[in-house]
């Protein structure tokens, strides 16, 4: 008899490859028992441990996503990694595991990635989808109390049982941090007649910062998508700044307009509007992309790595 389905967002931890296969492994195999719709999206070498542990026949079942790959930018992961799968199953039971959180995950992309699971609720409402997200014991003690924070249900096995310490609003509001800019940055008053111009000088920088042709057009087009939203949604004109570092292009563009949707730019939209993709195309162009939101404003900022 297949496993009772699991809540919709999980949390379970993990200290070696054992327990990894004993955290996950009964999810995985309950959700093919049952005919669900099984994703598993983790770093490869998580990838590499689970796939050993099944039969050949259930591991061509599953669809493998490498997480390190397909979600180094976390904003990326609700809508091309989670959100692609579920809406691929439409009509199944889908279960999903998503390992957003690593050792080895930098501080910059923290913050961002924390912002994501306290959202999953929101993003996957009355929606037949459970997604369990293992954590590393290794990853430490301040990343571990915010994985309690922001899932309401830990998992054991095949059950789930009531997080005392789910509380994703604390999480989220202790992670929208400022995000400053450093005094050598290039600035500039962005108004609809600017939009020309900036095009040609911002390329002209990421060009000079040795960027490629193909990540100078992602560079412009973030700039263009953050600007052109400003002065659209906004209020009506954006403050842009650009400065490079030995490992990144960052571009930063605040306004004072205030964004009320937490899921803007992790919301998947229909393909019959005709707007409102700037954010997600931000999140799909860049490598990493955060967002501070206060009484003043709004703050997105968007790393381009280098190599």
């Amino acid at each position: 008899m297949p496993d009772p389905a699991p809540p919709g967002h999980s949390v379970a931890f993990y200290r070696d490859e054992p327990s990894y296969v004993t955290a996950v492994l009964p999810f995985v195999v309950g959700g093919l028992d049952a005919a669900d719709a099984v994703a598993v999206a983790v770093p490869q070498p998580n990838i590499d441990i689970l796939r050993a542990a099944l039969t050949p026949a259930a591991s061509r079942a599953v669809e493998w996503i490498d997480m390190s790959l397909a979600g180094r930018n976390p904003g990326r992961i609700m809508t091309g990694v989670l959100g692609a799968f579920a809406d691929k199953h439409r009509d199944e039971t889908v279960r999903i595991v998503g390992e957003p959180v690593w050792p080895g995950r930098s501080s910059e992309e923290y913050p961002a990635c924390v912002q994501h699971e306290a959202l999953i609720e929101d993003a996957f409402a009355g929606r037949p989808v459970s997604i369990l997200c293992p954590y590393d014991m290794a990853v430490g003690p301040a990343a571990l109390a915010d994985a309690m924070a922001t899932h309401p249900s830990i998992l054991e096995g095949a059950r789930g049982t009531p997080n005392p310490y789910y509380d994703r609003h604390r999480a989220l509001a202790a992670h929208n941090v400022p995000l400053p800019v450093p005094d050598h940055a290039r600035t500039w008053s962005v108004t609809p007649f600017d939009i020309a111009a900036l095009r040609v000088a911002v390329a002209d920088l990421a060009a000079t910062a040795g960027l490629t042709a193909g990540r100078i057009q992602d560079v412009v087009l973030t700039v263009v998508e953050l600007a052109t939203n400003s002065i659209e949604h906004g209020s009506g004109t954006a403050t842009l700044s650009l400065w490079e570092r030995s490992d990144a292009l960052i571009v930063r563009n605040w306004d004072a307009g205030i964004i009320s949707d937490p899921l803007a730019g992790r919301r998947t939209v229909a393909p019959t509007r005709g707007r409102g993709r700037g954010l997600l195309l931000v999140n799909a162009g860049a490598d990493l992309v955060r967002t501070h939101v206060d009484e003043a404003g709004t703050t997105i900022q968007a790393w381009f790595r280098r190599g």
